[in-house]
């Protein structure tokens, strides 16, 4: 297993990279099969000091039915996307959101594939948490990057995502837990899939009593490569030599490869540097 930062998810299709992330770094779920909201399999997640990544695999089928005035329309299975996400570590904030245990949700983060996935990230700071006018919007839509779906040879559809962590604002972000559902729309809201889920039932019929998945925070930065490439990228383009070149390392708009004495250093946007096994140097 690769060290953290030689572990990056490239947001292109290709989901092998998934597996470089170090496993202690790493959440993921699967379906169990007793639950009843069986479209949504599989997911994984990430964090480090700049971004939150994720991957899906779900059903891919498609769904046949009709309008308010009879007239035969199709869509997926799996269109909409719900993230229920709690960043405060603080359960009297937040939204209380039933599908997943009365567990709060500082953020939520939705959108569907029939618009490209063009994503709403809204935080909730209202009081109380029962009051679903509180989300407030914290960016413009389509701040997330999308890969395309990919059809796997099961059939099954999978997508992954990065969203920066930058966005999460105004609330702390001192842990991140996150809850999904996907569904889609007709002349009504369906639930197809819910991760995590349970199999509890009470006298209203189907209750989760899943709280959301804990996503450990790596506090550096995923880098994909391997320290044996990363010695020969001396002339790679954009790759510089020595710390003390980079006047004003805050006007950088992406992580890049320094080195300094012959080692690789991972210099961030913000001035934080990193060594090859993930740790910050001061």
């Amino acid at each position: 297993m690769m060290s953290p930062a030689f572990a990056q998810i490239k947001v292109d299709g290709d989901f092998s990279d998934w597996d470089y992330i170090p496993t202690e770094y790493l959440a993921s779920v699967s379906l169990d099969d007793s639950v009843p909201y069986r479209d949504l399999y599989t997911m994984k997640w990430c964090v480090d000091s700049l971004n939150v990544a994720f991957f899906f695999e779900f059903n891919n089928d498609t769904v046949y039915y009709k309008d308010l005035n009879g007239n035969p329309k199709t869509t997926f299975v799996v269109e909409d996307f719900v993230f229920r996400i709690s960043t405060d570590g603080d359960s009297l904030t937040g939204l209380f959101d039933y599908n997943f245990g009365h567990d709060a949700a500082d953020y939520t983060f939705e959108g569907d594939r029939l618009s490209d996935f063009l994503y709403s990230l809204m935080c909730y700071q209202a009081y109380p948490q029962q009051d679903i006018e509180g989300w407030t919007l914290t960016g413009p839509r389509g701040l997330a990057t999308i890969s395309d779906i990919v059809v796997l040879p099961d059939g099954h559809g999978a997508l992954e995502g990065t969203l920066a962590r930058d966005l999460f604002t105004p609330i702390p972000f001192r842990e991140f837990r996150v809850g999904v559902f996907t569904g889609y729309i007709t002349n009504d809201y369906f639930v197809t899939g819910m991760l995590p889920q349970g199999n509890s039932r009470n006298e209203w019929g189907y209750y989760n009593d899943k709280k959301y998945l804990n996503v450990p925070i790596y506090d550096g930065y995923f880098d994909f490569g391997d320290e044996e490439n990363a010695e020969n990228d001396n002339e790679a383009p954009g790759i510089l030599k020595g710390v003390e070149t980079i006047s004003n390392p805050k006007s950088l708009e992406q992580p890049v490869k320094i080195w300094k004495n012959g080692k690789m250093y991972i210099l961030l946007p913000n001035g934080q540097v990193f060594d090859s096994t993930g740790k910050r140097v001061e």
